[in-house]
């Protein structure tokens, strides 16, 4: 928490805007086999990042829905772009300065 006349960092304030943003879009658009998403931001230029088992039709019609409700959320000066991993197997990282994951996939056993 800040303390009395503290100024939060626009860098922290903006990361958590595209996050919060995100998350709306994808609220019960999740693909079936995505493992992860998360958003990369540099600025105004964005990636959503998407960790996939495999990858279906339904699946990335699901991503094309979320895709599209974020950048109607977050207006045309933000460039989006897309990326989708296949097959990584491996969990994701942890969050950075200028990355964030806005769903991650219970491991089965947990």
């Amino acid at each position: 928490m800040t303390g009395a006349g503290e100024q939060l960092d626009p860098r922290v304030v903006w990361m958590s805007y595209l996050v919060t943003q995100l998350s709306q879009a994808s609220r019960t658009h999740i693909p079936v086999n995505a493992d992860a998403i998360g958003i990369e931001v540099n600025d105004s230029d964005v990636v959503v990042r998407f960790v996939m088992g495999e990858e279906s039709t339904a699946d990335l019609e699901a991503i094309d829905e979320i895709v599209w409700r974020f950048e109607e959320l977050v207006g045309p000066l933000v460039s989006v772009e897309t990326r989708i991993e296949l097959g990584t197997g491996t969990r994701p990282t942890s969050a950075t300065e200028s990355f964030a994951w806005t769903f991650i996939r219970r491991p089965i056993d947990a």
